[in-house]
């Protein structure tokens, strides 16, 4: 067969394997849909790469589970949009007492940080079941002994929102959110 006409065939043959593989209908190449700020991404099995969950409770309420955003667990580290919260706040007076707990409390963290805003005008993301938030102004920050931390007396009444940092003793760590709805 002459040169160039083997050249052609090769060409022709190519161009119908392209073809094929486009249009065979195959998701394998496809861009994955951006997964949810707690859930890692897809082929990572969520109870390996999520750091143990948080509640919060305020005196004579139910403890809530705090959302998770950015961490790093478990050779993973996702970056959330924002402060993610649970989208209802949790009731509380200044100058009381929260209390946290979940598996993140079971053993003490090798670190903590807690800190307030007033809660932005509106989230920067939100689904059915979260809230993501970017803070406007400068944190109140609150210290965090054993497990609890007051809110101050002075804040003022309204929504807060609030982080929790959470360093883990064995390596790792996460950001938890909640909203406060703090009365007089």
């Amino acid at each position: 067969m002459p040169r160039p006409r083997r050249l052609a065939l090769i060409a022709a043959g190519l161009i119908w394997l392209l073809a094929a593989a486009c249009s065979s209908g195959d998701s394998s190449t496809a861009t994955p849909a951006p997964s949810p700020p707690n859930e890692p991404a897809s082929g990572t099995p969520v109870a390996d790469a999520r750091p143990p969950s948080v509640t919060a409770a305020a005196p004579g309420g139910d403890a809530v589970e705090m959302r998770i955003g950015s961490y790093c667990w478990s050779r993973v580290c996702a970056d959330a949009i924002g402060i993610v919260t649970p989208v209802t706040a949790i009731a509380a007076s200044r100058g009381s007492e929260l209390t946290f707990g979940g598996e993140a409390f079971a053993t003490a963290p090798a670190g903590t940080s807690f800190l307030l805003w007033a809660v932005p005008d509106a989230p920067v993301d939100a689904q059915d079941d979260w809230r993501a938030w970017r803070p406007e102004t400068d944190p109140i920050t609150v210290e965090v002994i054993n497990g609890r931390a007051a809110l101050p007396a002075d804040l003022a009444p309204g929504t807060h929102l609030a982080a929790l940092f959470v360093n883990f003793a064995g390596g790792g760590d996460g950001s938890y959110g909640i909203l406060i709805d703090v009365g007089p």
